[in-house]
């Protein structure tokens, strides 16, 4: 009777082993970002995140759209009218996936991410000037964020679906920093 038992769940562990979904794959992520109380309705922003994981490896590209929106323009240009205030910001990177029960970690390269900054402003008294003053930050600010090496635990992963959340240290903790949560598409 213990043997049929025994015989049972094995199967039945094999029937489970068999229909769980993998990681691998390509993943999208796109946010609007509008919500968020830094922009209080000066700036519409809109965030894309394609995310390949396979073979113990994995690749990143993030695409940011920024712009001022209407009212955030007119205060600027004291009502100008056609002016424009555009940040479009492209980064990929890679490096080494590991899976360990339900944790993802994803250990950057320490080559450095490609980084492309581009802005279209126009109307705007030394606009050009803001531009080129901002790109630096913009761009060590993404560097800076795709230099550390990221947990997240995996919530939950369908055909189409992966859920993923941040794992925080304790310096993250101690900060007051909240997990987030991340609902990515296969692609």
């Amino acid at each position: 009777m213990k043997r049929i038992f025994l015989l049972m769940a094995g199967i039945l562990a094999a029937g489970v082993m068999a229909f769980a979904q993998s990681i691998d794959g390509t993943w999208v992520l796109t946010r609007n970002l509008d919500d968020d109380p830094e922009m209080a309705g000066q700036a519409e922003a809109v965030v894309s995140v394609t995310m390949t994981l396979g073979g113990g490896r994995f690749t990143e590209a993030l695409h940011m759209e920024t712009k001022l929106t209407e009212a955030a323009l007119k205060q600027m240009t004291g009502g100008q009218e056609g002016a424009v205030f555009e940040i479009t910001a492209d980064a990929s990177f890679g490096g080494a996936s590991s899976r360990e029960g339900d944790i993802l970690t994803l250990t950057p390269d320490k080559k450095k991410p490609q980084v492309d900054i581009k802005t279209n402003i126009k109307g705007i008294p030394m606009g050009d000037t803001i531009a080129n003053a901002m790109k630096p930050s913009v761009q060590k600010n993404m560097e800076d964020e795709m230099d550390d090496t990221i947990r997240y635990q995996i919530i939950s992963v369908t055909a189409t679906e992966l859920t993923l959340s941040d794992v925080l240290s304790d310096k993250d903790k101690k900060r007051g920093e909240k997990a987030e949560t991340f609902v990515f598409k296969r692609k």
